[in-house]
C-alpha cells in the first residue's frame, strides 16, 4: 500500500485516540462538553483531521484503482469497465 494511505490511515487512528482521551476523565456529557471550549475546539481539530484524511485517501485509492484497471485490462472498453465497477464499490462503502 502507498505510504501516503498508510500515513493517512495512521492520521485517522490519532484522530481517533485522542478524541476517546478527551473524555477518560470526564463524562460523555454534552452540555459540560458544550461548555468546555477548549475541548469543543479540539474535538473539532481532530474531526477535521479525520475528514481531511478521508478525502485524501479516497482520491488515492480512486489513482491506485485507474493504474491497476490500466495494468489488469488489455484495452480501453475493459479498462473503462474496471473503473466503473471498482468505482461503484468504493461509492456504495462510502455511504454506508
Amino acid at each position: 500500500m502507498d505510504e501516503r494511505i498508510l500515513k493517512w490511515l495512521y492520521d485517522i487512528k490519532i484522530a481517533i485516540n485522542e478524541i476517546d482521551e478527551y473524555f477518560l476523565e470526564h463524562p460523555k456529557d454534552f452540555l459540560k462538553y458544550r461548555q468546555n471550549l477548549m475541548l469543543k475546539r479540539a474535538v473539532e481539530r481532530d474531526l477535521e483531521i479525520i475528514g481531511e484524511a478521508m478525502n485524501y485517501s479516497t482520491t488515492a485509492c480512486l489513482v491506485l484503482i485507474a493504474i491497476f484497471a490500466n495494468r489488469e485490462a488489455p484495452n480501453l472498453q475493459q479498462r473503462l469497465f474496471l473503473l466503473k465497477s471498482r468505482l461503484k464499490s468504493i461509492l456504495l462503502f462510502r455511504s454506508i
